[in-house]
């Protein structure tokens, strides 16, 4: 029995290190939820899951009310830490790369990707198991998510990561809690 997971990276939020968990979506970020809203109301959406960060609650929260379900959240969902907030990188970028090339690596404070694979699909597992067979929105972050299909299949690395957009929509498959197939929904011309 197959179980689809709508994976939704959240919408765009101002960026505010220190205000990880509570940070709100920005205009663009709300205008965009409609979108996410019209591409899944015909999904047959079961069950709405989400990080514990608000914008990520904010991001599903259309889809939840469409189909008059309640946004269940989950800690272990939220965004990996890379490094502590007082840690400076020249490249961001470049230190997520090379974390997901070094996966047991970890900066001052942060979370290592093998880390971050431990915690997400503890958290996948669980809901793929209480709702197998079901259609499940799950509200998401770029790196957990990507970390997520790593611990799958070690093809979504850094690369796919720099390539997903915010928001952006990945309909997963997992045929008896196995991974099975990927596709992508959201487009930028969607917009």
């Amino acid at each position: 029995m197959d179980t689809i997971i709508y994976f939704v990276r959240h919408a765009h939020s101002e960026f505010d290190i220190h205000n990880e968990e509570k940070r709100e979506l920005s205009d663009k970020g709300r205008k965009d939820t409609e979108r996410v809203m019209t591409l899944l109301k015909d999904e047959d959406i079961e069950i709405v899951y989400s990080s514990s960060y608000v914008r990520a609650i904010q991001t599903v929260q259309g889809i939840a009310d469409y189909v008059k379900t309640t946004v269940h959240t989950d800690q272990q969902l939220r965004e990996g830490w890379l490094a502590d907030a007082d840690v400076v990188f020249d490249d961001p970028d470049e230190a997520v790369k090379y974390a997901f090339e070094n996966p047991t690596f970890s900066y001052k404070g942060g979370e290592s990707v093998s880390d971050l694979q431990k915690r997400g699909s503890a958290a996948l597992e669980d809901i793929l198991k209480q709702f197998e067979g079901k259609r499940i929105v799950l509200g998401t972050h770029g790196y957990i998510f990507t970390s997520i299909l790593n611990y799958y299949d070690s093809s979504y690395n850094h690369d796919f990561l720099s390539k997903t957009t915010k928001p952006d929509i990945y309909k997963v498959t997992f045929q008896e809690n196995l991974f099975k197939e990927i596709e992508r929904l959201w487009s930028e011309s969607f917009k």
